[in-house]
């Protein structure tokens, strides 16, 4: 079994803290002016409630949902629908057909009436000790079926939003505009990551789609099967850089908030894995009044035991807006 811890990115804003006066009677008194500067999560309503004020305010995300309009469209797709069992395929699970252990361990699990078959046949490109002489009816054709994924959305009703706080003093006698540089993120992250269950090495891949109203979907390839990536992340963001202008009345000083309000959406998925088709064995004795059989590789139970599905989940945190929030100003 092979487990990945789920990546979950949080996105925060950076700020800059570079000040200087923007008048310029005061150039003369640098060191009057400083930042204290602490990273803390907040609310925006406890904000407001203390008599701050919004004093800028964007979206930052083009594909922002629109509020009462189902995001739940799911788009899947998988390339490589059947894949023809092959000798790599039974080593994934535990069958090495090129050493005697291997093989005697895939024919006892495939004994009819607990008699043990001579050979196997699953296809034209997979026969372990097959007598070319079976003369059962048809063609042996086992392929491994990949269905498309399965999706269930799941509800994120909030993500809390993340802010960065500084504090700008002012201790000259007057007015001052005070410049703050900052930076903050656009766009969004995508995460996802697989579980995969004694299931084929197969390479094979597949889309999971996270809804996007705007845009229409938003999706992630997935690489079905063992013994490839295990988790992956696809971004879009980009650093934009900023200011904001700050008046501080003289012996005062004020706090600066600036808040980045981000959306979570979320899927888990199962992608389901089995075989189809049927082989042909050939057995040393007669079973029923026959050497040669042909059978569904579906009633195999001991070896189907083996194969299992993959699952895994993929999540989009997406920026969408920033705000700029000012304290009633202080005295110092």
């Amino acid at each position: 079994m092979k487990k990945t811890t789920h990546l979950i990115l949080t996105l925060l804003l950076v700020l800059s803290f570079t000040s200087c006066s923007r008048d310029e009677t005061n150039e003369g008194e640098p060191n009057k002016y400083s930042d204290n500067t602490q990273k803390r999560s907040v609310i925006e309503e406890e904000l407001l409630k203390k008599g701050w004020k919004i004093i800028d305010q964007f979206e930052v995300s083009a594909s922002l949902p629109k509020e009462g309009i189902s995001s739940h469209k799911i788009m899947n797709k998988t390339n490589g629908k059947f894949i023809p069992l092959s000798d790599s395929h039974l080593k994934s699970i535990g069958y090495d057909i090129y050493t005697s252990t291997g093989r005697k361990k895939l024919k006892k699990d495939f004994a009819y009436k607990n008699i043990i078959p001579d050979g196997l046949e699953f296809n034209p490109y997979l026969s372990i000790d097959g007598h070319k002489g079976n003369n059962a009816p048809g063609l042996a054709n086992v392929s491994i079926f990949i269905g498309n994924p399965m999706v269930t959305p799941i509800e994120e009703p909030y993500f809390p939003s993340e802010s960065f706080t500084t504090e700008v003093s002012n201790d000259s006698d007057q007015e001052n505009s005070i410049e703050k540089s900052y930076e903050y993120k656009t766009g969004s992250v995508v995460n996802w990551n697989t579980e995969v269950n004694g299931s084929f090495e197969l390479g094979a891949e597949g889309q999971v789609g996270i809804p996007f109203v705007t845009s229409g979907a938003v999706s992630t390839k997935i690489n079905i099967g063992g013994g490839y990536s295990e988790g992956g992340q696809e971004s879009t963001e980009k650093t934009v850089n900023s200011k904001y202008i700050a008046k501080v009345p003289g012996k005062h000083k004020v706090k600066i908030t600036i808040v980045t309000t981000s959306k979570k959406y979320s899927v888990n998925y199962f992608v389901p894995i089995g075989l189809e088709g049927f082989f042909k064995a050939n057995f040393p004795s007669k079973v029923l009044g026959h050497y040669f059989y042909k059978f569904d590789i579906k009633h195999v139970y001991n070896f189907l035991q083996n194969i299992n599905g993959q699952k895994g989940n993929a999540t989009v945190v997406e920026n969408q807006s920033v705000k700029i929030f000012q304290s009633p100003a202080e005295p110092i």
